[in-house]
């Protein structure tokens, strides 16, 4: 009898213990994926920034003469001599506000495309069949290239252009209206009791 009761009770003290280890198992995965889902609450999700995309991979000192021309026929050149100062050559000047040919040259440089256009529409609807403007670049290694200027996107945000013969892109209007305006505005000085003073052609 005594043996018997003996056996109930350790089966009792058995099933109590196992049940105490179970509720404390499910307690500590119960707090373990609790403290998981506040993790992942508290992350902070990082969104990777666009590549920005230059129109030309070159600096701007690597330029030597810049030559634009519109589809009129009209056009001004600008070359660069020591030290890095630019002259305007056509139509020739005394005086040129080379900072102000270097700024425009920045412009174009770094101008960002907002779009490449692979394939590309037909010449006609871009405007590149006729272009507005032609920006002749040499550079100092005697590399040579075209920018092609078409007609502006229906957004009015940029223009089509074409380097050479590569792909259409859409690119910011900001840096290439900044070297085309130079066709009506060019930067000249005027010597005026010896100091120089700018002078400013007005756009037709």
């Amino acid at each position: 009898m005594f043996g018997s009761s003996g056996v109930k009770g350790d089966k009792v003290m058995i099933r109590r213990t196992t049940w105490i280890v179970l509720v404390i198992f499910l307690g500590l995965l119960a707090f373990s994926l609790y403290v998981q889902n506040k993790n992942k609450g508290n992350q902070v999700e990082v969104t990777p920034s666009p590549v920005v995309e230059s129109l030309l991979d070159i600096n701007s000192d690597e330029i030597s003469t810049l030559r634009i021309e519109d589809e009129r026929g009209r056009a001004v050149e600008f070359k660069t001599v020591e030290g890095n100062e630019w002259i305007l050559v056509v139509p020739k000047s005394e005086a040129t506000d080379s900072n102000a040919v270097d700024g425009a040259v920045n412009q174009i440089v770094s101008s960002h495309v907002i779009s490449t256009i692979d394939p590309a529409p037909p010449d006609d609807a871009t405007g590149l069949k006729n272009p507005e403007y032609q920006i002749h670049l040499l550079l100092k290694d005697r590399r040579q290239m075209i920018i092609n200027v078409g007609v502006q996107t229906a957004t009015g945000s940029g223009y089509y252009v074409k380097i050479d013969d590569g792909l259409v892109k859409v690119v910011d209007k900001i840096g290439l209206e900044a070297v085309t305006n130079l066709i009506y505005q060019p930067p000249v000085l005027l010597m005026f009791a010896g100091m120089p003073t700018l002078l400013v052609t007005p756009q037709p």
